[in-house]
């Protein structure tokens, strides 16, 4: 696999780096790369290592012909896609989950990363997109076997958004926390206490002082809890020992610890979302921030729908994780009742 860098055109504190792979498929960094015809980095490498850019742009090949081309997210589709935790339910509680049979791991402000460790290092958000590696992160990757691991990108002190900023590339750390597949055999069907034994052992060569770690571990109680929250941490993921690695589906036996705070807001109009007209509120709190969330149920559209006037004005409470820096957003609202 070839590396090619370009000095940003427009910000000179950015690189963008084109990655020729073996079987002739080009990438860029650039924004101009979700058009490949438009971007002149390839154009650039394509004329330089003898190969052509497919009319209709998606696909960068040898000239050799192409008979039915493929999208790149196709032939560069994600191997698996994450577990998902379940949240927890109302009528439930930390001691519901007996020690002896869950795990704590901490639940970090990151974005989910599959990482595929093969003769190069591929990414892959939840979403399916490609994400950037800092250099210092992909040479500890080189230190693990072969494998398909899960894991959260993070920067220390930030928050999710912060991930896909260039300019914090260097300073983003990998934190590891199961493990799907190695030297060529799968092992989502093994239980979380063996994957956790298999992951320990993939890491085991990367440097202590190292972008790239392994989750901690702890015994799911109140005061493990209370510990993440005084230290600003978003909650805890509890695990059953016994859990397989359930491919893109959301377990049971992972459940979500988040801790949770209550606001009020009143209710000014509604809008049109995915799940269609009047599913998304539009509320203003005290402070005058605005607050958008969705709808809470199928019943709760409907009586929008044929009553939206009779709620403008009205008082509505919600959920919310926390508030962004500045105080003038909240983070992850959710509709709970209305006064």
């Amino acid at each position: 696999m070839k590396f090619f860098s370009f000095p940003s055109s427009s910000n000179p504190k950015l690189t963008h780096q084109v990655s020729v792979y073996p079987d002739g498929k080009i990438t860029c960094t650039c924004m101009g790369f979700k058009t490949p015809t438009k971007c002149w980095h390839v154009k650039q490498i394509a004329e330089k290592e003898g190969l052509t850019v497919v009319i209709g742009g998606e696909l960068i090949r040898p000239t050799a012909p192409v008979e039915q081309p493929q999208s790149l997210f196709e032939l560069l589709a994600i191997p698996i896609k994450p577990m998902l935790a379940s949240g927890m339910k109302d009528d439930e509680e930390l001691s519901d989950f007996d020690p002896d049979k869950y795990v704590g791991e901490i639940k970090y402000d990151g974005q989910r990363m599959i990482i595929q460790r093969d003769d190069e290092i591929t990414a892959w958000s939840r979403a399916g997109n490609i994400r950037r590696l800092s250099s210092k992160i992909i040479k500890a990757i080189e230190e693990m076997p072969y494998g398909i691991y899960d894991s959260e990108l993070m920067i220390p002190g930030g928050v999710s958004t912060d991930v896909v900023r260039l300019d914090l590339l260097e300073k983003s750390e990998l934190v590891l926390f199961d493990i799907m597949r190695v030297a060529g055999h799968s092992c989502t069907s093994e239980p979380l206490r063996e994957r956790r034994k298999l992951l320990e052992a993939a890491v085991v060569n990367i440097p202590k002082k190292s972008p790239v770690t392994i989750s901690e571990q702890f015994r799911p109680s109140e005061q493990e809890l209370k510990k993440i929250w005084d230290a600003g941490g978003e909650g805890a993921v509890l695990k059953k020992w016994m859990s397989q690695y359930q491919d893109g589906y959301r377990s049971k036996d992972w459940v979500k610890v988040v801790q949770e705070f209550a606001g009020e807001a009143v209710i000014t109009e509604f809008k049109e979302g995915r799940l269609g007209p009047h599913s998304i509120i539009v509320a203003v709190d005290k402070d005058g921030v605005q607050v958008r969330m969705k709808t809470l149920n199928d019943a709760w559209r409907v009586d929008f729908a044929l009553n939206a006037a009779k709620y403008i004005g009205r008082t509505i409470r919600f959920k919310y994780r926390e508030k962004t820096r500045d105080k003038k957003k909240y983070r992850h609202p959710m509709a709970d009742h209305i006064l």
